[in-house]
């Protein structure tokens, strides 16, 4: 994993991205955002896998935070304190200058943990991680680390799902589905589970109690068999929630993070999706269909009666 910095290299980047003007003269910027997550998307600097909770397999913790406006150069440190309030580890990274008479309108900047393979992952339970700037403190996050087993759930046979049927709504289609509850980061979910030996449903409430008008996107993890959390081969259904609007949503996990459409490294397309805000119950619903066994050298097979280890995730814009 790769720390990076929002630096803009070109004067026009600055002023097309950040927005500039003259400075205002507060003491310090101002925490627009903030969350724990798995990772963050290198080409939009946003979380990806917002979660509070971790588990001894995942790579790392990371602490992400949105300061601004940015006038000057200023100091972020975390620190890392272990379940024991024992202070495990620290790091620093400078906010960069913006220059006179501008400023950052926004300046996301992140630390990490590592996890799996490092003590962290022999030290499960309640941590937390302090950031100051410069020197005052701006924000405690709390978060916890888990070696227990993924819960386990039926995916039972039920009637198929039209793809018309896709549309980021809730309906009649998923009566005959498990449903369990779970905690997706900071939010409750429900989850809707079901198969028709041909093809996998799967349907997630997420409960935001708020609208994300930049963009919001569920994702759902197909673990590749080698006993390890997000990596190469991993097969990935994910959609962002435009009205209900119905994608081709089946991606290849290539590294870091870094995934594509498996049109796009040689594969087919063997999933689609939808999903939506519902403003009335304040939540996003994000309604998925995936081959079973498609063949598809770019895709997870599962079988009917079998077990398949899967991943839950969302991430805002």
């Amino acid at each position: 994993m790769r720390k990076v910095l929002l630096l803009a290299l070109v004067f026009s980047v600055v002023i097309a991205q950040w927005g500039w003007g003259v400075a205002l003269g507060q003491e310090i910027p101002s925490v627009i955002d903030h969350t724990m997550a798995i990772d963050v998307d290198e080409e939009s600097y946003q979380p990806i896998g917002v979660t509070y909770s971790f588990s001894v397999d995942n790579e790392a913790a990371i602490s992400w935070i949105n300061f601004g406006p940015v006038e000057r150069s200023y100091e972020v440190l975390w620190e890392w304190y272990s379940p024991d309030n024992e202070l495990y580890s620290t790091w620093s990274e400078m906010l960069e200058d913006p220059g006179e008479d501008y400023y950052w309108e926004e300046y996301p900047i992140w630390d990490w943990m590592d996890i799996a393979g490092y003590e962290a992952s022999q030290m499960p339970g309640e941590w937390r991680v302090e950031i100051y700037l410069d020197e005052i403190l701006v924000l405690t996050e709390n978060f916890t680390i888990s070696d227990l087993a993924p819960s386990v759930a039926d995916a039972p046979l039920g009637m198929p799902i039209e793809k018309e049927s896709l549309d980021g709504m809730i309906g009649p289609e998923w009566d005959d589905a498990q449903r369990h509850e779970m905690m997706l980061g900071e939010y409750q979910a429900e989850i809707f589970l079901k198969h028709d030996s041909e093809y996998f449903y799967i349907a997630m409430v997420i409960r935001t109690n708020r609208h994300f008008p930049e963009g919001f996107e569920g994702y759902v993890f197909f673990d590749n068999g080698d006993g390890r959390d997000y990596s190469q081969g991993d097969d990935i259904i994910s959609v962002l929630a435009m009205e209900g609007q119905l994608f081709e949503a089946d991606f290849y996990y290539l590294d870091s993070y870094y995934f594509r459409l498996d049109t796009e490294v040689g594969g087919e397309n063997n999933a689609y999706g939808a999903g939506r805000y519902d403003a009335e119950n304040r939540w996003y619903v994000f309604e998925f269909a995936r081959e079973l066994a498609s063949g598809d050298t770019k895709d997870t097979s599962i079988v009917p009666g079998g077990e398949a280890t899967i991943i839950y995730a969302w991430a805002r814009h």
